[in-house]
């Protein structure tokens, strides 16, 4: 039962075909059991699991950040110079590069965090 569980909310650990895409699971960096499923089996596998919901929701942020780029920069192209269009645009263009830049910077953050003080060499932050 409890290997049923987690294998609906997790993809297989096992060697196979990656369809994650580059987005991060909080599966990543545990071990598995016989069936695919990962396996929390120490207490340092919770913060294993901890960083690696600290690194999806870095994610998110980042990939928010970037739509925002992409409407600054549509702003900023049908402003046609009004000056309080342009204005707009240009906050908004600073704003996305500032969260895009402080995402980037926390996840190199929590990778440091991870690796070197909880001594997590399984986690691997992807920057």
């Amino acid at each position: 039962m409890h290997n049923n569980i987690l294998s609906q909310f997790a993809q297989s650990c096992t060697a196979g075909i990656d369809v994650s895409i580059g987005i991060p699971t909080w599966y990543k960096g545990l071990s598995c059991d016989e069936f695919g499923a990962p396996r929390p089996s120490q207490l340092n596998d919770l913060w294993v699991i901890g960083v690696n919901i600290i690194d999806i929701l870095l994610f998110a942020t980042s990939v928010v950040a970037v739509f925002f780029l992409i409407y600054g920069g549509i702003q900023y192209t049908v402003s046609q110079g009004q000056p309080d269009k342009l204005s707009s645009a240009r906050r908004t263009l600073t704003y996305a590069i500032v969260g895009l830049v402080v995402a980037i910077l926390a996840r190199v953050a929590v990778q440091f965090i991870a690796q070197n003080i909880f001594q997590t060499t399984q986690v691997r932050v992807d920057a």
